[in-house]
């Protein structure tokens, strides 16, 4: 049997090559105020990001109760919408951190009230969705709260939007 390979043909199939996606064109700041918008990139989409009020205290049900007598809850009421082409199926809470000065509140996890609920925990947003909640934190008692950070990936995306708070 004989075979002919003609010039420039391979009987090895090409490979796909991969391509980066691409480039950032957002122009907005990754920090702002209360009422900012920002625009996050992770992995698979991208979120418009705004804090619109800071529950201090947030409200919680009978059942909630802080880890120390000398700690309260507080809420962080977002709006998140989805700008990108993926779908956005995260938690907020663990995209969420809350500062006061250097000191990180702890985040929680609330029955009832405001932050109580399916939100903080759980949010799937198709593409040009939006949904609105409140993520609760747990902070000492006498520190006010100054700054929320949110990236998608769990928290660990590339970009971090900064809010502050006071």
């Amino acid at each position: 049997m004989l075979a002919l390979i003609a010039p420039g043909c391979s009987l090895v199939p090409k490979q796909q090559k991969s391509t980066p996606p691409p480039p950032n064109t957002d122009t907005s700041p990754d920090q702002g105020g209360i009422g900012t918008p920002i625009t996050l990139r992770g992995t698979q989409t991208e979120l418009e990001v705004r804090v619109t009020s800071v529950l201090d205290p947030a409200p919680a049900s009978p059942g909630d109760q802080t880890l120390s007598p000398r700690d309260r809850f507080l809420g962080v009421e977002l709006v998140l919408r989805n700008i990108g082409q993926g779908v956005y199926a995260e938690s907020p809470l663990s995209d969420s951190k809350m500062f006061a000065g250097v000191t990180e509140a702890n985040s929680v996890n609330l029955i009832g009230g405001p932050c109580g609920g399916r939100f903080a925990l759980h949010v799937t947003l198709r593409p040009g969705q939006r949904a609105t909640g409140c993520v609760p934190f747990e902070l000492r008692s006498g520190l006010r709260p100054s700054r929320f950070q949110f990236a998608l990936d769990s928290g660990f995306g590339p970009e971090v939007g900064t809010w502050r708070l006071r």
